[in-house]
C-alpha cells in the first residue's frame, strides 16, 4: 500500500472516530408544525362580532374569538332561562367590561344575532319596594335595557295636617331624567301607572325615588323584561 493510500485511510479512520465519539448518527430534524387555521364562525357569530364592534367600544386587543365566546355564553345562559339579573352578569364574567344598561344591550344583541330562539318571554319583575312617612329621598336602583317600561303602584293615607288633604308628590329621578309618578292633593289615594323613562343618548339607568308627603305611603316599582 503506497503512502498516499495509507494517509487517506488514516484520515477516514480519524473522521469515523470523531463521528463515533459524537454519536455519529445523523442529527434529528423536527418536522415543521403546520400553521393553525384561523377560527371559523357561524353566520350568527359573525353578525354579533360585527355588531358588537360597531356599537360598543371594543378595542383591537379583543379578538373575534373572544367576542364569539361572550355571545355563546349569553346564549347558553338565556337558553337555560336564568334570571335576567344573573344574565346581566354574563358579559363581565367572560371578560367584557360592560355593566348596567350596556351589559343589557350587549345581551340583547347577542341573543338577537346568535340565538333568537332564546329570547326570554317578558314578565313583570319587582325592582324596588319603598315605604315611609313624610319626605323621602330613597336609595338608588337600576333599570334594565334601553327602553324600559315601568309599572309603578303607589298608595298613601292620613296625608293631612288637619285641614283637608296635603300634597302627595312622587317622582323617579336620575342624573338626567325626572319622571313624575303622581302629584295629588288628597288625604288618601293610590293607583298603578305606567312610566317610560328616557335612557336614550346614554342617559343614566340609576334612579331613586323622591316623595313629598305628610302621612305614610308605599311605592312599588316593577319593570317588564
Amino acid at each position: 500500500m503506497n503512502l498516499r493510500r495509507i494517509a487517506a485511510c488514516l484520515a477516514c479512520g480519524a473522521a469515523a472516530a470523531i463521528l463515533a465519539g459524537c454519536g455519529g448518527s445523523k442529527p434529528h430534524i423536527a418536522p415543521a408544525q403546520p400553521s393553525s387555521a384561523p377560527p371559523t364562525f357561524t353566520t350568527g357569530q359573525q353578525a354579533f362580532i360585527s355588531d358588537a364592534r360597531s356599537r360598543f367600544n371594543v378595542g383591537a386587543s379583543v379578538a373575534d374569538a373572544d367576542l364569539a365566546q361572550v355571545g355563546q355564553a349569553v346564549c347558553t345562559a338565556a337558553g337555560a332561562q336564568v334570571d335576567r339579573k344573573a344574565l346581566d352578569l354574563v358579559p363581565a364574567a367572560n371578560g367584557m367590561g360592560v355593566t348596567g344598561s350596556g351589559a343589557d344591550s350587549l345581551i340583547n344583541l347577542a341573543i338577537s344575532d346568535m340565538c333568537p330562539e332564546n329570547v326570554p318571554a317578558p314578565a313583570w319583575h319587582t325592582l324596588a319596594r319603598f315605604s315611609g312617612s313624610g319626605q323621602e329621598n330613597s336609595r338608588t336602583f337600576r333599570l334594565l335595557g334601553d327602553n324600559p317600561v315601568l309599572r309603578v303602584t303607589y298608595r298613601y293615607w292620613d296625608n293631612s295636617s288637619g285641614y283637608g288633604g296635603d300634597n302627595f308628590i312622587a317622582d323617579l329621578v336620575s342624573r338626567d331624567d325626572d319622571v313624575q309618578i303622581v302629584n295629588d292633593i288628597a288625604v288618601s289615594g293610590g293607583k298603578t301607572t305606567r312610566l317610560y323613562p328616557d335612557l336614550s343618548f346614554g342617559g343614566s339607568a340609576v334612579y331613586h325615588l323622591e316623595v313629598q308627603a305628610t302621612g305614610p305611603w308605599t311605592v312599588i316599582v316593577r319593570q317588564r323584561y
